[in-house]
């Protein structure tokens, strides 16, 4: 079985991961920027012309698209740790469990300090089952993704068509229920002290943490496995070799995922809030996943540029940036900021969204001058390594 030297970095990996981190800015700046959960929830809203294109565009070209990106990649390192214990003669997954167990640990320190959209802890949760799957057999695997993927068609159809031929999605009713109610989120991040905004993180973490291992933790596990099959080809690194799988998968990914998701533009705004599930769970995932060969294929190909050169060293400290966009948020955000939240409108939003991307470039390019890693990474990896890893280095550890 072909494979990849666990400890060289992966040109292709650094260029997605970065895509990746920066787009799903895109689908989180609305929870950032004001009271989305309520808007999602059960808060009833109206909006007008812009804001609604705007909306219809989060859906379209950024629910479920990034967030899935990452769990392909976060499968394909999986696949390279197991690689590397193998090759070094450890147990596994035992070895695995302590870097899964920290990322665990981190997910929960950003979700309940700094914000509550972290994506870290439902990773880590997930690895410790996808640990055992590295071993499956490939008709396993993708009798899992076929299974998966089945039934999140099945509920994209139904919570489509509903939105569709009957749109009165949840945020239109105006039924709103603690801790969702606008107000509530209003007085914790708007007006609260950081304690106040502590007490409603606490609260609804719980909340969303059940949601996810209900509803995400299966998609999760599909697109880690469909990760897990492209380590085993050295499909990332060259998918011009394998030439077939390529092909359909940009076919399926892009030639059918990027119509299905346009859909998104022709929904009246009462059905986005029940449809944007559809996408989460389907139409997003399909299209991450031609995004991510015709990403790899380009890098192969020598043709990413000036761009890819960007988006690799972004992906190169990932964790840091992911972090990094957190903090700068909340900042401008939060009361204890600048206050800005819910004061501005859909594009003033998608503003912040490029000054945002703009300290990420810079700060990836400065950092990158003078360590090898970055300062998120390099506290988790220290910590799983127990010891001060050196910040200079070539190829530390696989990629995560």
């Amino acid at each position: 079985m072909p494979g990849t030297v666990a400890s060289a970095r992966i040109q292709s990996l650094d260029v997605i991961r970065g895509f990746a981190i920066l787009g799903i800015l895109l689908a989180n700046i609305a929870t950032f920027a004001g009271p989305d959960f309520s808007r999602n929830f059960g808060a009833a809203t109206s909006v007008d012309s812009i804001t609604h294109l705007f909306n219809q565009g989060e859906i379209a070209l950024a629910a479920g698209k990034f967030r899935s990106s990452l769990a392909i990649l976060f499968g394909y390192g999986l696949y390279l740790q197991f690689q590397k214990a193998e090759a070094g003669g450890k147990a596994w997954p035992q070895t695995y469990f302590r870097r899964a167990l920290l990322l665990g640990v981190l997910g929960f320190i950003h979700g309940f300090f700094i914000w509550i959209g972290d994506i870290l802890f439902s990773y880590a949760v997930v690895s410790f089952i996808a640990a055992f799957m590295v071993k499956s057999d490939e008709r396993g695997l993708r009798w899992i993704i076929a299974g998966v993927f089945g039934l999140n068609l099945l509920f994209a159809g139904v919570f489509g068509l509903a939105a569709i031929l009957s749109p009165e999605g949840a945020g239109s009713r105006g039924v709103e229920f603690y801790p969702f109610r606008m107000s509530d989120e209003v007085a914790a991040f708007a007006k609260g002290t950081y304690l106040d905004q502590l007490k409603y993180r606490g609260i609804l973490w719980m909340v969303m943490t059940l949601f996810i291992v209900l509803t995400i933790l299966p998609s999760l596990l599909a697109l880690f496995s469909i990760g897990i099959l492209m380590a085993r080809r050295n499909f990332l690194v060259a998918p011009s070799a394998h030439p077939k799988l390529r092909n359909g998968l940009l076919w399926a990914g892009l030639g059918l995922g990027i119509p299905l998701n346009l859909v998104a533009f022709l929904l009246p705004h009462k059905a986005l809030s029940s449809a944007s599930i559809a996408w989460e769970l389907f139409c997003g995932p399909l299209l991450a996943v031609g995004l991510v060969t015709g990403i790899a294929s380009l890098v192969e190909a020598g043709k990413s540029g000036f761009l890819g050169r960007m988006f690799g060293k972004v992906g190169k400290i990932a964790l840091s940036n992911y972090i990094l966009q957190s903090l700068l948020c909340t900042t401008f955000f939060y009361s204890w900021g600048f206050g800005y939240f819910g004061k501005l409108n859909r594009p003033q939003e998608y503003m912040v969204v490029l000054g945002v991307w703009v300290i990420n470039f810079i700060f990836s390019d400065l950092w990158l001058r003078k360590f090898d890693i970055g300062p998120v990474e390099w506290l988790w990896r220290s910590a799983v390594a127990k010891k001060k890893l050196p910040w200079r280095t070539t190829g530390l550890l696989a990629d995560a």
